[in-house]
């Protein structure tokens, strides 16, 4: 795990080197799905990357919600940016946009209101 890098900047570097196929463990020597790893390639223990996170959170001012928070928040603001609920569910790993929308149905529930109101703009019945 590389130490003090900035964790949006990791998350993008392995995502990108993940679809391109450029990840390679060491020590099975074939292409890695993990997203983080130890120097060697091999699985960072779970403990670890907590420790690593609670460090990176609290150096950038944030709360340590724990990393996994991460994910919600993801869903959360694509959501709240009008991204489908098939694409979340792909960007996700999910099964089905159903799993996404059970998990995750409150951050869409004033998407009605928004669609009723953009409605009524048109009409011309609302500012």
């Amino acid at each position: 795990m590389q130490r003090g890098a900035c964790l949006a900047a990791l998350a993008v570097a392995k995502w990108s080197a993940l679809r391109n196929g450029a990840v390679k463990s060491d020590l099975v020597g074939k292409t890695s799905n993990l997203v983080t790893t130890t120097d060697l390639g091999g699985m960072v223990e779970p403990r670890n990357f907590a420790r690593w996170y609670a460090r990176c959170a609290t150096k950038a001012g944030l709360p340590d919600t724990g990393f996994h928070a991460l994910r919600h928040y993801f869903a959360t603001v694509a959501f709240h940016d009008n991204t489908s609920p098939l694409d979340v569910a792909k960007l996700m790993g999910h099964s089905s946009p159903s799993v996404t929308l059970n998990l995750y149905g409150n951050a869409v529930e004033e998407g009605p209101r928004r669609g009723a109101a953009s409605v009524a703009r048109s009409l011309g019945l609302g500012s």
